[in-house]
């Protein structure tokens, strides 16, 4: 499934905003995991965003060179 950029790009902040939200309105313990999980998530995705953009600038590729 392909998204438009800008929600592809906005996504993972949305997950750590809706984790940070179950935290801070949760009294049980589920709804503290779901939104540690959901910080968790969002911080990974955008770690491996970095990390492949690295990737792809380290071996001289250019963004029409992706395919």
């Amino acid at each position: 499934m392909w998204w438009l950029k800008p929600i592809y790009t906005v996504m993972p902040f949305v997950y750590m905003i809706a984790g940070g939200a179950s935290i801070a309105s949760s009294e049980s313990t589920v709804g503290i995991v779901s939104g540690t999980l959901l910080i968790s998530a969002g911080i990974v995705i955008l770690q491996m965003r970095r990390d492949y953009k690295d990737q792809l600038s380290s071996a001289g590729m250019t963004k029409s060179q992706r395919s």
